[in-house]
């Protein structure tokens, strides 16, 4: 405040100016003029003037905080928005971050927060499709039980085992209510027992399948892992392995009796009888010579079985292979009362084949026809063309009138040792038709049988035709 002569009025006044920044602008200057000329300065016009500064001052404060309010509940507005968004799970983005105040940091922050979220939520997405993968192309069941025994998760693999609906139909169902075997719930409630901390199994029979199913508690509790594992391949390994230790077992122990016998008898005093002991010598060479066949053909069964076997593949008439395996055992047959003829078609194909391999196993089939057929009657060998996998092949068929194969026996005849004569007490080692089939898979064919007891028998085996593979070569047509 001042005073000042009025330039205008030529007089004396007291000029009063008041500035308003806090206002933002809003009054520039307040000025206040009181003419002094009558030259006094009451108190009223100093009470005047300290209200116009006060009203001022508080208009000021007053937009001021408005701005204030206005630019916070912005910010918060944008956040709880954000926070709504990082919710549902959608990319969160602030605006208006830039500054230096608290709100602009308040924001950054959360945007960082938001960024590493999704991170962490896109590896969890990450890690939980590797899993789904993993267990849907698992041979294994997987099935994660809750501590009520209620399914939280199951792949392909455990519905396909034990008849469990698809995961999202079993999920958050009791397993009772799945699954009918009381064997696999005790399973599952021993494993869930406070105390159990060792996995715990069981085996069972479900649909022609041996089920080994092992029951894992979890280390965080209140949950077990079942894992189921069909175990049918192992449990018929496992039998083929005790039957092949039984046949084998049975098949030298009737020989080497017979040995010892004769050689028993024989160092008794046969050997001073010079008729008998060549009789004894004969029946020895026998025995010898079943056992060398047996030893060779568990030694080409192993090494076709194993692909060590040496196959010496070339271009052979498919007729002149069976009229040689039916001519060299012709004779056997003449002398067992029987008729033997051979058949081909004029229009078969040239196999690409180890011919020694091929003939061997139609004698094979010739040599069980004649065993089997009794005497007057009739076996038959015949080659005709036949399709195989599309393409074109030769099948060879040898047909019997002999006893025939009972209807369970007849799926059985290809296992190694198998033998239709439940008492064994017919010749041979029960290891020819298997070599036959092995043989007849390493030329990419097939086998087959059909057979009506008391009737007769048709074994028969289809290998494909040579095909020219465009450089002058002959292969087998795939």
């Amino acid at each position: 405040m001042s005073e000042r002569r009025s330039s205008f009025a030529r007089r004396l006044a007291l000029a009063c100016a008041i500035p308003a920044a806090l206002a933002a602008l809003i009054l520039p200057a307040l000025l206040y003029v009181r003419d002094l000329g009558s030259g006094r300065t009451d108190a009223a016009t100093w009470a005047l003037l300290a209200f116009l500064a006060l009203a001022v001052v508080s208009l000021a404060s007053a937009v001021a905080a408005a701005r204030i309010a206005q630019r916070t509940t912005s910010a918060a507005r944008g956040l709880a928005l954000a926070a709504n968004a990082l919710a549902r799970g959608e990319t969160v983005r602030i605006a208006h971050v830039a500054g230096d105040d608290e709100f602009a940091d308040l924001g950054r922050a959360f945007e960082d927060m938001a960024a590493r979220f999704h991170g962490s939520i896109d590896a969890i997405a990450a890690d939980r499709a590797r899993l789904s993968a993993i267990l849907a192309t698992m041979d294994d069941g997987v099935i994660l039980l809750n501590g009520d025994q209620r399914v939280l998760l199951a792949n392909r693999a455990a519905t396909e085992l034990i008849g469990l609906p698809d995961d999202a139909a079993a999920s958050g169902r009791p397993l009772v209510q799945l699954v009918s075997r009381h064997e696999l719930y005790e399973l599952a409630r021993n494993a869930l027992d406070s105390n159990a901390s060792r996995p715990r199994s069981v085996e069972m029979h479900l649909d022609a399948r041996d089920v080994l199913v092992i029951a894992t508690p979890m280390t965080s509790g209140g949950a077990a892992l079942l894992l189921i594992q069909d175990v049918s391949a192992v449990r018929r390994a496992e039998t083929v392995r005790r039957d092949f230790v039984a046949n084998v077992s049975h098949e030298l122990k009737t020989p080497i009796a017979s040995l010892k016998a004769l050689v028993e008898t024989l160092e008794s005093g046969a050997l001073d009888d010079p008729p008998a002991a060549r009789d004894f010598l004969g029946r020895m060479h026998v025995e010898v010579d079943g056992l060398a066949q047996l030893v060779q053909e568990l030694l080409d069964l192993a090494r076709i079985e194993s692909g060590r076997a040496r196959f010496m593949f070339a271009l052979h008439e498919a007729a002149e292979l069976a009229a040689s395996a039916l001519e060299r055992l012709r004779p056997q047959a003449t002398r067992a009362g029987l008729r033997a003829s051979l058949e081909n078609d004029p229009s078969l194909p040239v196999v690409f084949a180890d011919g020694g391999r091929v003939e061997g196993a139609l004698m094979n089939l010739i040599h069980n026809a004649i065993k089997f057929t009794p005497e007057g009657g009739y076996i038959r060998v015949r080659v005709v063309p036949t399709t195989l996998r599309g393409g074109s092949g030769v099948r060879f068929l040898v047909e019997d009138t002999g006893v025939g194969i009972a209807p369970e026996g007849v799926s059985r005849v290809w296992e190694r040792f198998y033998k239709t004569d439940r008492s064994r007490a017919t010749t041979g080692t029960g290891l020819g038709l298997a070599i036959v089939k092995h043989v007849v898979d390493a030329h990419g064919g097939v086998v087959g049988v059909s057979s009506v007891q008391d009737e007769g028998s048709s074994f028969w085996f289809d290998l494909p035709a040579a095909a020219d593979d465009g450089h002058g070569q002959s292969t087998m047509a795939r």
